[in-house]
Protein backbone atom coordinates (compact mmCIF):
# COMPACT_ATOMS: atom_id res chain seq x y z
CA UNK A 1 0.00 0.00 0.00
CA UNK A 2 1.18 3.28 -0.90
CA UNK A 3 1.57 6.12 1.59
CA UNK A 4 1.82 9.20 -0.25
CA UNK A 5 1.22 12.60 2.13
CA UNK A 6 1.13 15.93 0.99
CA UNK A 7 2.27 19.15 3.09
CA UNK A 8 0.04 22.51 2.56
CA UNK A 9 2.18 25.58 3.15
CA UNK A 10 0.55 28.42 4.39
CA UNK A 11 1.05 31.97 3.98
CA UNK A 12 0.88 33.88 7.55
CA UNK A 13 0.36 37.23 8.43
CA UNK A 14 3.90 37.90 9.42
CA UNK A 15 6.14 38.52 6.73
CA UNK A 16 9.44 36.59 8.31
CA UNK A 17 11.89 34.28 6.80
CA UNK A 18 11.01 31.27 8.71
CA UNK A 19 9.77 28.08 7.81
CA UNK A 20 5.54 28.47 7.14
CA UNK A 21 2.92 27.28 8.63
CA UNK A 22 1.73 23.83 7.14
CA UNK A 23 -0.27 20.70 7.60
CA UNK A 24 0.60 17.04 6.43
CA UNK A 25 -2.71 15.81 4.62
CA UNK A 26 -2.47 11.41 4.03
CA UNK A 27 -3.59 10.49 0.19
CA UNK A 28 -6.87 9.28 -0.27
CA UNK A 29 -6.84 6.35 -2.02
CA UNK A 30 -10.31 6.96 -4.41
CA UNK A 31 -12.28 9.80 -3.74
CA UNK A 32 -16.20 10.37 -3.63
CA UNK A 33 -17.54 12.38 -7.39
CA UNK A 34 -17.34 15.64 -8.05
CA UNK A 35 -20.27 16.04 -7.05
CA UNK A 36 -20.33 15.54 -4.04
CA UNK A 37 -17.14 17.80 -3.34
CA UNK A 38 -18.36 20.19 -5.40
CA UNK A 39 -22.37 20.50 -2.93
CA UNK A 40 -19.87 20.01 0.37
CA UNK A 41 -17.97 23.48 -1.04
CA UNK A 42 -21.30 25.23 -2.30
CA UNK A 43 -23.25 24.44 1.21
CA UNK A 44 -20.55 25.87 3.02
CA UNK A 45 -20.06 28.90 1.05
CA UNK A 46 -24.00 29.54 1.33
CA UNK A 47 -24.69 29.14 4.74
CA UNK A 48 -26.07 31.17 7.04
CA UNK A 49 -22.49 33.38 8.55
CA UNK A 50 -24.76 34.73 11.41
CA UNK A 51 -25.50 30.96 12.79
CA UNK A 52 -21.92 30.19 12.45
CA UNK A 53 -17.88 30.86 12.70
CA UNK A 54 -17.10 30.18 9.20
CA UNK A 55 -13.80 31.49 7.19
CA UNK A 56 -12.77 31.91 4.21
CA UNK A 57 -9.52 33.03 3.14
CA UNK A 58 -6.95 32.70 -0.07
CA UNK A 59 -3.14 31.64 1.67
CA UNK A 60 -1.97 28.42 0.50
CA UNK A 61 1.11 29.22 -0.58
CA UNK A 62 2.11 25.52 -1.64
CA UNK A 63 1.04 22.22 -1.97
CA UNK A 64 4.20 19.75 -2.25
CA UNK A 65 3.75 15.62 -2.87
CA UNK A 66 5.81 13.51 -0.13
CA UNK A 67 5.91 10.60 -2.45
CA UNK A 68 7.67 10.15 -5.93
CA UNK A 69 4.29 7.77 -6.36
CA UNK A 70 2.26 10.49 -7.50
CA UNK A 71 2.14 13.67 -9.84
CA UNK A 72 0.28 17.01 -8.18
CA UNK A 73 0.87 18.30 -11.89
CA UNK A 74 -2.50 17.07 -12.66
CA UNK A 75 -4.39 19.99 -10.30
CA UNK A 76 -4.96 23.63 -11.32
CA UNK A 77 -5.66 24.71 -8.19
CA UNK A 78 -6.04 23.35 -4.12
CA UNK A 79 -9.15 24.25 -1.23
CA UNK A 80 -8.20 22.93 1.95
CA UNK A 81 -11.01 22.41 4.55
CA UNK A 82 -10.76 22.63 7.93
CA UNK A 83 -14.29 21.93 10.53
CA UNK A 84 -14.58 21.31 13.77
CA UNK A 85 -16.85 19.11 15.23
CA UNK A 86 -18.84 20.69 18.41
CA UNK A 87 -19.93 17.82 20.22
CA UNK A 88 -16.94 15.59 19.94
CA UNK A 89 -14.54 18.68 19.80
CA UNK A 90 -12.72 17.17 17.10
CA UNK A 91 -10.83 18.53 14.20
CA UNK A 92 -10.56 17.25 10.45
CA UNK A 93 -9.65 18.51 7.28
CA UNK A 94 -9.44 17.39 3.58
CA UNK A 95 -7.52 18.87 0.52
CA UNK A 96 -9.16 19.29 -2.12
CA UNK A 97 -7.69 19.45 -5.64
CA UNK A 98 -9.05 20.70 -9.26
CA UNK A 99 -8.78 18.28 -12.27
CA UNK A 100 -9.28 19.65 -15.06
CA UNK A 101 -10.56 16.18 -16.59
CA UNK A 102 -12.71 15.38 -13.69
CA UNK A 103 -13.13 18.16 -11.51
CA UNK A 104 -13.22 19.09 -7.51
CA UNK A 105 -11.47 15.64 -6.28
CA UNK A 106 -10.40 14.68 -2.48
CA UNK A 107 -6.79 14.08 -2.87
CA UNK A 108 -6.22 14.34 1.18
CA UNK A 109 -7.28 14.28 4.57
CA UNK A 110 -6.05 15.41 8.14
CA UNK A 111 -4.89 14.52 10.53
CA UNK A 112 -3.41 11.48 8.65
CA UNK A 113 -2.81 9.27 11.44
CA UNK A 114 -6.51 9.04 12.41
CA UNK A 115 -6.87 5.70 10.61
CA UNK A 116 -4.79 3.55 8.03
CA UNK A 117 -7.03 4.90 5.02
CA UNK A 118 -10.36 6.21 4.53
CA UNK A 119 -12.59 4.79 2.01
CA UNK A 120 -14.62 6.86 -0.92
CA UNK A 121 -17.64 5.54 1.16
CA UNK A 122 -16.39 7.03 4.38
CA UNK A 123 -15.42 10.66 2.86
CA UNK A 124 -19.07 10.70 1.31
CA UNK A 125 -20.48 9.92 4.75
CA UNK A 126 -18.04 12.73 6.14
CA UNK A 127 -19.23 15.12 2.94
CA UNK A 128 -22.97 14.21 3.57
CA UNK A 129 -22.62 15.18 7.37
CA UNK A 130 -21.29 18.11 6.70
CA UNK A 131 -23.70 19.04 4.15
CA UNK A 132 -26.90 17.84 6.06
CA UNK A 133 -26.03 19.33 9.19
CA UNK A 134 -23.74 22.62 9.00
CA UNK A 135 -24.59 23.65 12.11
CA UNK A 136 -23.66 20.44 14.05
CA UNK A 137 -19.63 21.87 13.32
CA UNK A 138 -18.44 25.06 15.41
CA UNK A 139 -15.90 26.22 12.86
CA UNK A 140 -15.19 25.69 9.41
CA UNK A 141 -12.25 27.38 7.73
CA UNK A 142 -12.46 27.21 3.54
CA UNK A 143 -8.63 28.38 2.42
CA UNK A 144 -7.68 28.58 -1.43
CA UNK A 145 -4.61 28.62 -3.10
CA UNK A 146 -3.68 32.12 -4.17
Amino acid sequence: MNKSYYKVSFFDNRNLDSEPISLVFRKVEKSPSDSFVTNLIDTIRNYDTEKFEFITIKNIKNVLELSDSFSLSKFSDFTVVLFENGETDKKKGFLIGNKKEIGLVIIGYWPFYSKENLSAEELKNICNSIISDLSAFDRILLTKQI
